[in-house]
């Protein structure tokens, strides 16, 4: 989910877990400004995009090659899904076998 205009991102954070029944250390934040880093550091996963802020991307866990806007979202997710094994079975799904290069 996404959550912008937020002014307490750590409540947020603690909000949004609590409502899919998870703790905020088992969440992942992806920020990319100052005002994201509390969120980032009660959450189990910090990450960054690329062009991040240089203390945002400092306490991040995983920082994307692509800068924000431009597909950092989405090698987020595609990473998390290998990392959980999945990523080969949901593209299976879809009619493919195996990855397209780069992506």
């Amino acid at each position: 989910a996404v959550e912008q205009g937020v002014g307490d991102k750590v409540a947020a954070l603690r909000e949004r877990a609590a409502r899919i029944g998870l703790e905020p250390g088992q969440a992942a934040v992806l920020g990319d400004d100052w005002p994201d880093r509390g969120a980032m550091a009660a959450a189990g996963l910090a990450a960054a995009p690329a062009d991040a802020a240089p203390e945002v991307i400092a306490a991040a866990h995983w920082v994307s090659t692509q800068p924000g806007g431009r597909g950092a979202v989405r090698e987020f997710a595609q990473w998390l899904l290998r990392a959980r094994g999945e990523f080969e079975g949901l593209l299976a799904r879809h009619g493919a076998t195996t990855a397209v290069p780069g992506s």
